[in-house]
């Protein structure tokens, strides 16, 4: 907590907003917020803020005031949170120096999800000072003020973006099948949106995960045998995930032993099967299965046959 004598100390100086010999001698100086009115503010910027050092700034956007409260507004130029300003509600019977905190939450236009809502996008502290002067400027300027007149030292903004997660999205991509035309691209299948709280990851079929300490973060390795093995089976990338073509494969097409190799030691690549001509054997195609062939025989009609 900061000492009495630093809030003392900003009483007569522009602190915390930028001050430079431009800015005093501006014409817009007559807008310019007393030093007595904010004495102290600090914002820390979250992980879809999309705010730069450098780049962004902070500003206070608006004073206002009711029956009971001293209200603070304060806005952004950071992509993910320009239209989330964030908002201090100071009650007027608060003592002098007294510490409010906020927070502003929303989607935000960085975030890449759906229906995961309300996630943090920046908060902050303020500390107002001389309840009076506050009233007699918000009464004299009751709209927006100018912003490049109250930026916030950029030293008092801590920016989070990028620097950690806040929710996981699961999908895998659809898998290549017998069907794909050459070129084909193939969609991603969601099975999961919006996972927040704890996670937590465990090796699958041939998968290794590692931790790199110098980017703080997961790497995910393919390695035959690792993890949960090998497998025999082909594993659905979503729930209810069946073959293309009405096979026993996902990737389309029937296994090595629904395939018919040779027929009485005669092989393929291709071999020509008919009926008997007195019709004791039939030779069909099946309706409902593409990869079938029903051989259908009638003893009685077999008597015949050569």
């Amino acid at each position: 907590m900061a000492r009495t004598t630093f809030y003392d100390d900003n009483k007569h100086r522009r602190y915390p907003f930028i001050s430079t010999a431009a800015i005093e001698s501006s014409p817009d100086a007559i807008h310019q917020i007393p030093d007595s009115v904010l004495l102290a503010c600090g914002f820390t910027m979250h992980a879809y803020s999309g705010f730069i050092v450098g780049t962004h700034s902070v500003w206070l956007n608006r004073l206002s005031y009711d029956s009971g409260n001293l209200i603070l507004e304060f806005a952004s130029d950071a992509p993910g949170i320009s239209g989330e300003p964030i908002t201090f509600t100071v009650p007027r019977a608060a003592g002098e120096s007294t510490i409010v905190f906020s927070e502003a939450t929303g989607v935000g236009t960085n975030v890449i999800s759906g229906g995961c809502t309300d996630q943090l996008l920046w908060m902050g502290f303020a500390v107002v000072g001389n309840t009076e002067d506050y009233v007699a400027w918000a009464t004299a300027n009751p709209y927006a003020t100018v912003a490049t007149q109250h930026t916030i030292e950029p030293g008092l903004i801590q920016s989070l973006d990028g620097s950690y997660v806040r929710s996981v999205n699961l999908a895998n991509q659809k898998r290549v099948q017998t069907t794909d035309a050459p070129g084909a691209v193939r969609p991603y299948i969601v099975n999961a949106q919006c996972i927040q709280g704890p996670i937590r990851f465990l090796e699958g079929v041939n998968c290794r995960i590692d931790y790199d300490l110098g980017d703080n973060g997961l790497i995910f390795n393919a390695e035959v045998g690792a993890g949960a093995g090998e497998t025999c089976v082909e594993i659905p990338v979503y729930i209810g995930e069946a073959s293309p073509d009405g096979g026993s494969l996902l990737s389309g097409g029937p296994t090595c032993n629904e395939t018919i190799k040779t027929i009485n030691g005669v092989g393929g690549p291709r071999i020509s099967m008919r009926g008997a001509p007195g019709g004791g054997i039939a030779v069909e195609k099946d309706l409902t299965n593409p990869h079938k062939i029903n051989v259908t025989i009638i003893p009685g009609l077999l008597a015949g046959l050569p």
